[in-house]
């Protein structure tokens, strides 16, 4: 009997010491769900385990997550399932405010005490501009908030992006600022709208406070600078034919005077572009930009001057060495004979001057005394009965 006694003895001992060994696992269980990252609100079976820590404490601390303002609420779930939970009644914490959140959870097994602190978190968030017209924001599509260019964090706490200069039409410019290239939160609620007036040249500086979600706009015209640092001859010069993307580069030291020597010779298939009888001019302007497109003459217009003029400004021989005036507002293109030229630009007083020999043209009679009389292509007098191309006070134009 004694013996029998003291076997029943160890072997309770025996079960009390594997029952402690085995143990039990410790998860939190609440809502949102997207805060303890299960799919579903209060999900015992899916909720995650607390893990003990030095003080003989359970732990568990969430991933960052995106909180909108509400209530945490959790419990601290034994084995995976509500038969045993604490506290007694749902632990809850207000959030006041959408931000990004941590939580942290303890649970003593000793006393079943659970306590818990939510941190609003600094998390790095991109912000960028998105909106119509597209050209504006420097995309191909207007809304699209992946190409949307991104903000820069100023001196003043502010994010800003100022657009390049933009050539716009009468209308209306819209935009939102969208944070992480993603339209899930966007400012402000309803699109910034501003009117476009009239049609011209713009920048659209834009500004976003992420303290407040604030967001400030203002549309500049700018007056095309006539100082920019590169100056382009375009059209049929040193063998190239019209193109918004091809010139002849000018050399400056001060930004002011710009030179360059050039051969004028009339391409083989400009007859396509001008008229046939003209064959021994050559068409040419200025620009202070090339474009990357060949034919974007409506791009290029900000940028593009030439002659003061109604039409073609005919160029004589006696005009050699003389300054001819040069306009950004409607500048013409210079007619002027094949030969060997330099040219040069004074930006400062907007002028032209070409010094260099006519060629290959003996023919023709380039002095400007025939300027104010009528004249054929070929330099020959004729009067109003005659059919074509005229020149007439040094202005070319078409006699029918």
């Amino acid at each position: 009997m004694k013996k029998l006694l003291l076997f029943a003895t160890l072997l309770a001992v025996f079960t009390v010491s594997a029952q402690e060994a085995v143990g039990h696992t410790y998860a939190v269980a609440g809502t949102p769900a997207s805060l303890f990252g299960m799919e579903n609100d209060w999900d015992p079976i899916a909720a995650p385990e607390m893990a003990l820590n030095d003080n003989g404490l359970y732990e568990w601390t969430s991933a960052a997550t995106e909180l909108e303002a509400g209530d945490v609420e959790f419990k601290v779930v034994q084995d995976h399932a509500w038969d045993v939970c604490y506290p007694e009644n749902n632990y809850l914490i207000p959030v006041e405010q959408n931000g990004t959140y941590t939580l942290n959870v303890t649970y003593n097994p000793e006393n079943n005490e659970v306590n818990a602190t939510l941190t609003q978190v600094e998390t790095e968030h991109t912000y960028a501009v998105a909106g119509t017209p597209a050209a504006l924001f420097g995309m191909e599509n207007d809304w699209d908030p992946i190409a949307a260019p991104e903000m820069a964090l100023n001196d003043n706490g502010l994010y800003e992006w100022t657009s390049a200069a933009t050539q716009l039409e009468v209308g209306d410019v819209e935009f939102k600022v969208v944070q992480d290239h993603a339209w899930d939160v966007c400012y402000p609620e309803n699109n910034y709208l501003i009117p476009v007036e009239q049609n011209g040249t713009y920048t659209l500086n834009v500004t976003y406070n992420p303290e407040n979600n604030e967001v400030n706009a203002i549309l500049t015209a700018v007056e095309v600078n006539p100082q920019f640092a590169d100056v382009y001859i375009i059209g049929e010069v040193n063998g190239n034919i019209w193109a918004t993307n091809v010139g002849v580069p000018m050399e400056t030291e001060d930004g002011k005077i710009y030179t360059a020597d050039v051969t004028l010779q009339r391409p083989a298939d400009s007859a396509m572009l001008m008229d046939v009888d003209e064959a021994n001019y050559c068409y040419f302007s200025f620009a202070n930009k090339l474009l990357e497109a060949a034919d974007d003459w409506d791009g290029l217009t900000p940028y593009r001057f030439g002659a003061v003029s109604d039409g073609d400004f005919q160029f004589f021989r006696d005009m050699l060495g003389q300054p001819l005036s040069l306009t950004y507002d409607n500048g013409q293109a210079f007619m002027v004979p094949e030969g060997e030229f330099t040219f040069t630009v004074d930006l400062e007083n907007m002028t032209l001057t070409i010094v260099g020999t006519i060629s290959g043209i003996e023919t023709l009679n380039l002095d400007n005394n025939i300027a104010s009389g009528r004249y054929n292509l070929l330099g020959q007098p004729v009067n109003e009965n005659y059919k074509g191309i005229v020149i007439e006070n040094g202005m070319k134009k078409i006699q029918k």
